[in-house]
């Protein structure tokens, strides 16, 4: 509601599919531990496989053309950067939504991990995936 202009079915869709090849581009036991990356993973990566996953489904579905660009664009473009995997940069206000709810999320992940065996009062030793920051756990 704080965002009206908002098209909360497309941004719950990219929130849902931006990241759902994971589960075939890594090779998870049943607790979710990773062993390693799969060949489809290594080869194509989880971006990749999902615009083939989104293209594959669209058509089943036979979804309207632009539905299936704006799904697929949010999934190419939610690593912002390509040195990051994302080959285009978000192109409306969706995607531009989604990339920042997921460094969101990466960053809250990287945050608790960083202190999470640290005492109260210490700090953390830099971390390479927050800017090389070191982190700082509170006392209280």
């Amino acid at each position: 509601k704080v965002y009206p202009a908002v098209n909360t079915d497309l941004l719950f869709a990219g929130i849902i599919l931006h990241d759902l090849e994971k589960i075939n581009e890594m090779d998870s036991s049943e607790l979710g531990i990773v062993k390693e990356y799969t060949l489809e993973g290594n080869l194509l990566g989880h971006i990749s496989l999902g615009v083939k996953n989104v293209d594959r489904i669209c058509d089943r579905l036979n979804t309207p053309e632009e539905k299936r660009m704006l799904l697929q664009h949010m999934i190419l473009s939610h690593h912002y950067e390509p040195e990051y995997g994302s080959p285009v940069k978000p192109m409306f206000l969706e995607a531009e939504l989604l990339h920042h709810i997921d460094m969101i999320d990466a960053r809250m992940f990287d945050f608790t991990l960083a202190v999470r065996d640290l005492e109260p009062g210490a700090i953390s030793e830099s971390i390479f995936s927050l800017d090389r920051r070191r982190i700082y756990k509170p006392t209280f």
